[in-house]
């Protein structure tokens, strides 16, 4: 009998979402170095640093929090299958 999930592969799926979490802080961090080490000026540089800080970090740091969240939701869940049939 199968209760709202597969614990076991749940638990791989919460760790999976905090590994990609960490990816997209990593991604994040390593494309601002980049961009403040590099000279880079013009049209086009202005308009990726513009869209970047107005838009790109902010859609990122919104999908770090959500894999995060969704982890702990998930490890959640795993916690209340394993009550109710521990």
């Amino acid at each position: 009998m199968m209760l709202g999930g597969d614990p076991s592969s749940m638990r791989l799926l919460a760790a999976r979402f905090r590994h990609e979490a960490d990816e997209v802080q990593n991604l994040t961090v390593r494309v601002g170095a980049a961009l403040a080490d590099t000279t880079w000026t013009g049209p086009a540089a202005d308009r990726f640093r513009s869209e970047w800080d107005g838009t790109y970090r902010g859609v990122l740091a919104r999908l770090q929090e959500s894999l995060h969240g969704s982890a702990g939701h998930v490890s959640a869940r795993v916690t209340a299958i394993e009550q109710a049939t521990g």
